[in-house]
């Protein structure tokens, strides 16, 4: 009898100890889950690159469009806009309206818009916490119920707000802009996918958790949608990448989080979480070509400290060839009336332009303001794009007047008047100015 009871006090202590053995793996591999989800910087590197785990869509937004239902595509450009997460380079928000062709006042009433979308769901989103809280794992069709109601409130919200906002492009006359960006760019975008109910099985009476049972899942959640773009942006030379999610009330997962990351062959891949940047500048040149963003979306329980996959994304964008000025600036900052001075235009290329860009310019003059054009052929010059990337020119600072009656400041304007046959010529007309005289604080005084 005594061996027996041994055998079972060392029988429950064997199941008890492997039950703490599991609980703490749980909890290790927990922290680790939580720890790579947060801490995806845009300076990472392959220590958090997202594995690519791919799961199947259950409808593909590039195929079938008009199946991603209006209030998840959305919410998603809301929750880009709407985000708080501190820009590392840039400001992404203009630079996502910028590159779809919305102007100021459209980018203004898109903003407004986000903020408003902030302000009517979160609560909602803290009430669906709380009725997950309370009832995960194992939700009763009470909760179920309430999760839908919750859910049908939270789209009634989006509605309102987009029908303010489609009010407000009417005005500035953006709204066909806004309506065909949202049909044919963004819903194409995204993916939807099945999720499924994380649940725990529970072991020996109940008690602790049983070491051998592995973990359940269980259907019946609302689909998550996910989304992935890529947009360049000109004027900072940046390619961005952003992640969106959509995710019903009754979807399974409390807290969404995503990975983003752009990558290039043979450079250095920008990751994020909800976007990701991409610094086009490789120090004596610029990246061009393809660029992959991609998106992964994972769901997280914190009541049985679960992640699981919950969907993902991808999406290219090409930046083309290109040559343009990237400075103007004159060998003195002033010089006597009719005098010669040099200007230096510097000049940037993407890598695989090679070959020589010719740079030209166009003065202006105080009084009138008058531009030669077409540009005057003396004033140009040769720039090797595969050496110094630099040209200068000897001028004369003469005003468009020989002899006018205020002999001010002559500014002096380049642009790049032909390129490679395989590059772009993009970017603003730089300018300098030269003075009649010395300059103060930058300016020229009118002599």
């Amino acid at each position: 009898m005594k061996r027996t009871s041994l055998l079972v006090a060392l029988a429950l202590a064997v199941v008890f100890a492997a039950a703490i053995v599991n609980v703490n793996r749980a909890s290790n591999r927990t922290a680790i889950d939580v720890h790579a989800i947060h801490n995806h910087g845009q300076d990472s590197h392959a220590q958090h690159q997202p594995n690519h785990q791919q799961k199947p869509p259950i409808v593909d937004g590039a195929v079938t469009p008009s199946a991603i239902p209006d209030y998840a595509a959305q919410e998603i450009v809301m929750r880009i806009l709407a985000s708080d997460e501190p820009d590392r380079i840039g400001d992404r928000k203009k630079a996502y309206l910028r590159a779809y062709g919305f102007d100021e006042n459209a980018q203004a009433a898109l903003m407004l818009a986000a903020r408003e979308y902030k302000r009517l769901v979160g609560p909602i989103e803290r009430d669906v916490d709380d009725v997950k809280n309370h009832n995960w794992p194992n939700p009763g069709s009470n909760a179920r119920a309430r999760l839908n109601e919750l859910q049908r409130d939270k789209e009634a919200a989006i509605a309102n707000v987009m029908s303010e906002l489609n009010g407000r492009l009417q005005t500035y006359r953006s709204l066909d802009k806004w309506t065909n960006h949202f049909s044919s760019t963004v819903k194409r975008k995204i993916k939807g996918f099945a999720s499924e109910l994380p649940t725990k099985k529970i072991g020996f009476f109940r008690l602790f958790p049983d070491p051998f049972a592995a973990y359940a899942q269980g259907g019946g959640c609302d689909p998550t949608y996910v989304s992935s773009d890529g947009v360049y942006d000109e004027f900072s030379q940046l390619v961005y990448g952003y992640s969106g999610v959509s995710a019903g009330a009754n979807n399974c997962g409390h807290e969404f989080y995503t990975t983003t990351q752009v990558s290039h062959a043979g450079a250095p891949t920008a990751y994020g979480t909800d976007y990701a940047v991409f610094d086009l500048d490789a120090g004596s040149y610029y990246y061009d070509g393809n660029f992959l963003i991609y998106t992964g979306a994972q769901g997280y329980c914190p009541v049985i400290s679960q992640t699981f996959p919950a969907g993902n994304s991808s999406d290219s964008e090409t930046v083309d060839a290109f040559v343009e000025v990237k400075r103007l600036y004159a060998s003195s900052d002033n010089v006597q009336y009719n005098a010669e001075t040099t200007l230096i235009a510097e000049v940037k290329s993407s890598g695989s332009v090679s070959g020589n860009a010719t740079v030209g310019f166009g003065i202006t003059s105080n009084p009138g303001g008058v531009v030669f054009n077409p540009v005057v052929d003396t004033l140009t010059c040769v720039v090797s794009l595969t050496t110094v990337k630099e040209g200068s020119c000897n001028v004369k600072a003469d005003a468009a007047d020989s002899n006018p009656p205020n002999k001010g400041p002559v500014t002096f304007y380049a642009g790049i008047n032909s390129a490679p046959a395989n590059a772009v010529a993009a970017g603003g007309i730089q300018s300098v100015i030269v003075c009649f005289g010395p300059k103060v604080d930058g300016s020229c005084p009118i002599q």
